[in-house]
């Protein structure tokens, strides 16, 4: 076999494996419970942004009582009340407007997110808890 073939080889066999790497990665990944996937199944789709959480109302009435928590690691928790979403109907809730139990305001700079977690009730009272990693 020439040198020619041997780099074809060579290379087609690398590319077989980065492909299989990415695909098992993209398997793992799809399994974690992504937004993506929590939006497809529940009530409420959660967003994050830069700088703020966008909170969607996906069931079809209208939710009321809606809290948005920011879980960081260390279990401390920042919230913000957004009241009532008719039904598709979406929320800006900035980092800025997330508050502790002593109503200090969360800042990225000292605290890392570890979970968003939204609690809502529809109309004929039923809860409803959505919970999402930090990205």
């Amino acid at each position: 076999m020439s040198n020619t073939g041997r780099s074809h080889s060579r290379y087609l066999g690398i590319l077989v494996v980065a492909l299989m790497c990415v695909g098992l990665v993209t398997a793992g990944c799809s399994e974690s419970g992504s937004a993506e996937q929590l939006s497809a199944s529940s009530p409420v789709s959660i967003t994050m942004q830069p700088n703020a959480i966008v909170v969607q109302n996906k069931a079809g009435t209208p939710l009321s009582d809606i809290k948005v928590m920011l879980v960081a690691f260390g279990n401390k928790q920042y919230s913000a009340s957004v009241g009532r979403l008719e039904n598709a109907e979406g929320r800006r809730v900035t980092l800025s407007e997330l508050v502790d139990a002593d109503r200090a305001t969360f800042n990225p700079s000292f605290t890392r997110p570890k979970v968003v977690r939204v609690q809502a009730t529809n109309a004929t009272g039923k809860s409803f808890e959505v919970e999402t990693p930090w990205k």
